[in-house]
Formats: structure tokens, sequence, C-alpha cells
């Protein structure tokens, strides 16, 4: 949520009465949802609980699965913000979607990857496949990015971004990432990667997939909306229809002179 703050020399200093939300709808941007993992849609699961399906909320029905009880991610109440998130343990969680392609160029994930993670720890790759994947880069706490990612990464010819930033460096903190194929993409998806013991250790809040890019302002819109969502502080900024650029950290923003930022109203 957020209130404007106006100040002038007439009037003064002056609230707005009512907090506003954020409002992303997914449906009015250029690119079509493909897949949407969100684990506040969760029901029914208390700390710790293991998960056998993640329903996708896109209605492409592209669920997330995993039928054996010892390799399913657990589910954590207050990961992000009072926001539940998925916790994959690192060992050999993963989960599969279906026998059917997504379709997809753009990701934005909510997610924290745990410093003791597995070395090249992935969080997203094609189904039995070393292809497509979304990983970390060797021991650092940086994910592969156009400049070090191999042919078949996700990233490959890309683009990458940590909260809004121009880089990959995630310092094992909780934030959005965003990542873009050079090309729309089909292929069987998987969370966590198997292959080579690259199993994700972190949690997974959300999972935003699209079939094409978006522009800035979309991009810029939807991680504003994570950000608030999800208590975090990131660099993303969104333009008036004035000209005045708004950037919202996780306390605090700016407009055209001076907004505060007021979490949960």
């Amino acid at each position: 949520f957020y209130r404007y703050y106006a100040s002038n020399a007439v009037s003064g200093d002056v609230w707005a009465e009512d907090a506003a939300a954020f409002v992303t709808d997914l449906q009015t941007l250029t690119a079509d949802v493909t897949l949407w993992l969100a684990a506040d849609s969760i029901t029914g699961k208390g700390e710790g609980e293991a998960l056998q399906q993640w329903r996708d909320l896109s209605g492409n029905r592209l669920h997330a699965f995993q039928l054996d009880s010892n390799r399913q991610p657990v589910y954590s109440s207050n990961a992000f913000n009072g926001y539940p998130a998925m916790q994959f343990d690192g060992a050999d969680d993963y989960m599969d979607g279906p026998g059917w392609n997504l379709s997809v160029q753009t990701m934005f994930l909510v997610l924290r990857l745990d410093a003791t993670a597995p070395n090249i720890s992935g969080v997203f790759a094609q189904k039995n496949a070393d292809a497509r994947n979304i990983r970390n880069n060797a021991s650092t706490a940086d994910w592969l990015w156009p400049g070090t990612a191999n042919s078949g990464d996700f990233c490959n010819g890309g683009a990458v971004s940590v909260n809004g930033e121009n880089t990959p460096t995630h310092s094992n903190q909780d934030h959005v990432l965003l990542e873009v194929a050079a090309s729309p993409l089909a292929f069987q998806y998987r969370l966590s990667q198997p292959l080579n013991s690259r199993y994700f250790k972190g949690d997974l809040a959300e999972l935003i997939a699209f079939d094409g890019t978006l522009s800035d302002e979309e991009k810029a819109e939807l991680g504003m909306h994570l950000e608030a969502k999800y208590g975090l502080d990131t660099a993303y900024v969104r333009v008036d229809n004035t000209g005045g650029a708004t950037s919202i950290g996780s306390t605090t923003a700016t407009l055209n002179g001076r907004v505060n930022y007021t979490d949960g109203g």
C-alpha cells in the first residue's frame, strides 16, 4: 500500500486520506501469462508440511507435482513479509510440470537462495535435461547471466536482473529475479535440478512466466507489485502520466516531490 504526501508553500504538508494498493492485472500485459505459481494460493498446509501438487494459477493446468513424499518441498508459512513460500532442501527435493510444454520467454521469481546451497544450485530447468537452467553461478552469490551462461541456459543471449538492478548478484537475500530468454521457448519444466545434484536449496514464494517480453513500464509495475507484497527493497521505478519518476523502496517512495510508503496502509 502507499499514500501520497504533498508539500507546498501555500497549503503546507498534507497526507492523502486513504491508502491505495498497487494493483497489477496480469491479463492486461502485452505477453500472456503461461505459468503462475504462488505459495499464498496453497490451502490446507501447515508449517513444515510437504506438498504433492502446486497448482498453476494461469489457467493452463501446468501444475507442478512430486509424487515421492521423500522428495517434496515443504510449506514455510511466514517466509517473506508474512507470506508463505515453498522450501526446497537442496538434497533431493524437486517438482515437475506436466507432460506438455510451457511456452515462456520472461520469468519473474520471488525467492531466497540459501547460503549453503549446492554449487550451481538450480531453481528452474527443462525436465530431464541439462537445459533452460536458471541457476547460481558456481560458488558465488550470483545468478548466471548472459555473460556467464552456457548455450543451453535460460538467459543465454537474454537478460537477468535482481531487484530491478542490472546485476546477477543476489547475496542470498530475499529478491525478485527477472530472467528473459533471447526468444520464446517451449519445453516441459522442472522446479529444482536433480541432474548433477544441482538441487535448489532455498525458498520460492512466487513464479510468474510469460510467453513473450514485457515493456519496461510493465516490468517496473510488476516488480513494484512484488516488492510491496513481499516487503522487498528494490530499484523498480514507475513513470507517471505527467512524466515524473516514482521510485518505490521497501519503506519510502518519492513522486514529483514526496510520497511516503506505508506498509499495510
